[in-house]
């Protein structure tokens, strides 16, 4: 069996763009450069971390980690985590926050930034949908490009 999630931004400055991942996967996103899944455009959303959180994919779960933000990160309206007010991150142990498993279809918010989730399981050879035109994906070493069968 596979598992391809895919991260759909239906608001914020991405919107209408799709990331997708396969496979066991750990993908930062944030503001920073360093990050696999880079949030920044030509107008920054300060409200976005650096390192904000973390995406793991471990087929069939998926879980979503706050690397300490300092405006948090929430899922379908409910804060996973963020660091205490008028502490800096280096005060705040990653281990601090707990995980949030994702469902299909949740909402998760970072800043301005809204993405839905989908979680695509399917038997091995079972044939894929083509999504051509659809959206971008971005791997750690690619920047954005078209997802096309």
């Amino acid at each position: 069996m596979s598992t391809r999630v895919t991260l759909t931004a239906t608001e914020g400055p991405f919107e209408g763009r799709e990331f997708e991942f396969s496979g066991r996967t750990l993908c930062t996103i944030g503001r920073s450069r360093d990050c696999d899944l880079c949030l920044t455009d030509d107008g920054a959303d300060l409200t976005i971390s650096r390192r904000h959180c973390l995406l793991e994919v471990a087929p069939p779960v998926v879980r979503l980690h706050d690397l300490g933000s300092r405006n948090g990160t929430f899922v379908n309206g409910e804060a996973v985590g963020r660091r205490p007010r008028g502490t800096r991150r280096s005060d705040v142990p990653p281990a601090d926050t707990s995980p949030r498993t994702l469902q299909e279809g949740d909402c998760i918010r970072l800043g301005g930034t809204v993405f839905l989730i989908s979680i695509d399981e399917r038997e091995d050879g079972e044939p894929e949908e083509c999504h051509e035109g659809k959206g971008t994906r971005k791997s750690p070493s690619d920047e954005h490009r078209a997802v096309c069968c």
